[in-house]
């Protein structure tokens, strides 16, 4: 119990990225067949960008964090509909659809900034406080997750980045 298994399967995505030409952000798409468990699985982005902080939307506020080093790190927190990171000449941006955690750590060559697609778990265990199986939360089968990236201008406030959250999470 415990531990990563020995055994390797095979998990194939497909990504489909696409650029709007009245929008200012980069659209993904993610497709694959689940046929792992007890795993999670990422998009990461090694953003080269000095942050000293993530800004995330809350259950009902932004919630603005430091950015750990990998030591330090408390491996991953909520958002709702974007995370975000910046320094004094700007940043990036994560939108997405139904995506609720991310990590921001920092790295030799600035901020790494993770997006959840999938934590697949077999059971609830201690940090919930009890050992509960849950079958159904290993995650088999197709997936389908939307995501997408934004350049932050320097000095943008968190409003403008939620209302365009707001704009790609709900579109038309």
């Amino acid at each position: 119990a415990g531990g990563r298994s020995g055994r390797l399967l095979a998990l194939t995505l497909t990504s489909e990225i696409t650029l709007y030409a009245d929008t200012d952000r980069v659209e993904i798409v993610t497709r694959f067949e689940n046929p792992c468990r007890n795993h999670r699985l990422r998009a990461v982005f090694d953003t080269g960008i000095e942050a000293a902080h993530s800004l995330a939307e809350g259950n009902f506020s932004l919630v603005e964090r430091p950015v750990p080093t990998p030591e330090t790190s408390m491996d991953s927190y909520p958002q709702q509909r974007f995370v975000s990171i910046a320094d004094a000449d700007g940043g990036l941006a994560v939108f997405n659809r139904g995506l609720p955690e991310f990590e921001a750590v920092r790295t030799g060559h600035g901020t790494r900034l993770s997006l959840t697609l999938l934590r697949a778990v077999g059971t609830l265990g201690p940090r919930a406080g009890a050992d509960h199986p849950v079958p159904g939360a290993q995650c088999p089968g197709p997936h389908t997750m939307a995501y997408a990236l934004r350049p932050v201008r320097p000095g943008e406030g968190g409003g403008d980045l939620l209302q365009a959250a707001l704009d790609y999470a709900t579109p038309c």
